[in-house]
């Protein structure tokens, strides 16, 4: 019995790992899925399905770590990040998924700004059903040729996964 829970706890541990590596240029990192937040403005990002992201006014409240996360239109995921201290500037995030719309996107990209002084949201919210896409996931991001994080998240159907209640429906875009 002892070897059975010793076990299960190094797999998860293992699982644990494999899911989020923090580089060297971020001083903290957390990751997980969450009830989307309102959008109050929009920013162009050509390496996009969508040509654009969304921001929000706050960090979303994490509502599960992951890795899994329920295909839902409403739900998000991602990370927040601090830089290490003294590294402030433009970084590239980047988001690897299952074929995506009627170009059968994989990648996607966008530029952003991080600092060291406080953790900051990034990541992807489901607004749209061709979205919806099962399969691993990946979430990473650099600057000037230095990692900071890669998260992976594997997207299941939202049947598998306990119901997660958001509330009053967001207004997606």
């Amino acid at each position: 019995m002892i070897a059975r829970v010793l076990t299960l706890l190094l797999l998860l541990a293992g699982q644990s790992a494999h899911a989020a590596t923090k580089g060297s240029a971020a001083a903290e990192l957390s990751h997980g899925y969450f009830c989307a937040l309102e959008t109050v403005a929009t920013e162009a990002a050509k390496g996009t399905v969508s040509g654009t992201i969304n921001l929000v006014e706050r960090s979303p409240d994490f509502i599960g770590p992951g890795p899994e996360v329920p295909a839902r239109l409403g739900i998000g995921f991602g990370v927040k990040v601090r830089m290490a201290p003294g590294l402030t500037g433009r970084a590239t995030v980047r988001v690897q998924h299952p074929p995506m719309g009627p170009q059968a996107v994989t990648r996607q990209h966008w530029q952003t700004t991080l600092t060291d002084e406080r953790a900051q949201y990034l990541g992807y919210t489901f607004e749209q059903s061709y979205e919806l896409l099962p399969g691993p996931w990946s979430l990473s991001a650099s600057a000037n040729g230095r990692p900071i994080y890669s998260v992976s998240f594997t997207v299941v159907d939202p049947r598998q996964m306990p119901w997660v209640n958001c509330g009053a429906q967001i207004p997606l875009s």
